[in-house]
């Protein structure tokens, strides 16, 4: 990531402590969830703000219900858009990204969670449930990935607000070693390299 640029804006809770997730009001994001988990967290830690990036989607029910729910919530500060450069300052001021998906009704599926990667590249743990492919393809050097669960969550985010200077410096030098073992162009690298050495290949050369 490049160094902060000077123009992007500031979290809308100040210099407050904050959690950040970015994701849209959809089911299998999961936010029911993650709001059930930050009400009891944010009863116990009430100098933490909670910053939530994603289109409210008030045009259906979800969107709707879930807005009324957060909207008598404590400390929730809600933003529809925000641009890249913004988008990796907020991750670096974060004290943790929480991701929660969710298997949904609808069936919809959850994707990879490239935002776990993105909070890791920017020094910030993250707290996630398991319905993502980050919770199988990452690893614990990334945060905590727990059950779908209010219980599981708020204690996962619990551990990472207790987290001091020191533990915050040796997460982000683990992260950082972690998230360039998920480099693209190492991996084609390694793949490239795989195929080099298959049989099929060496067959084929002969």
């Amino acid at each position: 990531f490049r160094r902060r640029d000077p123009r992007v804006a500031e979290p809308p809770c100040g210099t407050a402590l904050f959690a950040l997730t970015l994701a849209p009001a959809k089911e299998r994001k999961g936010l029911h969830l993650a709001l059930a988990a930050w009400r009891g967290f944010a009863a116990a830690h009430p100098e933490w703000h909670w910053v939530l990036v994603g289109q409210e989607h008030r045009e259906e029910p979800y969107g709707r219900e879930l807005a009324a729910d957060l909207a008598r919530a404590p400390r929730i500060r809600r933003v529809e858009r925000i641009d890249e450069a913004t988008k990796q300052a907020w991750l670096r001021r974060a004290r943790v990204h929480l991701f929660t998906p969710v298997e949904a009704a609808d069936g919809a599926p959850e994707g990879f969670g490239l935002t776990c990667l993105e909070a890791a590249a920017c020094g910030t743990p993250t707290v996630a449930t398991t319905s993502c492919g980050a919770a199988e393809h990452l690893g614990r050097e990334l945060g905590e990935f727990v059950a779908s669960e209010e219980d599981a969550l708020r204690a996962a985010l619990e551990r990472v607000a207790a987290l001091d200077p020191a533990g915050r410096a040796r997460f982000a030098r683990e992260a950082a070693h972690a998230v360039g073992a998920h480099d693209l162009r190492r991996s084609a690298a390694r793949v490239l390299e795989v195929l080099e050495l298959s049989p099929a290949r060496g067959a084929a050369r002969t």
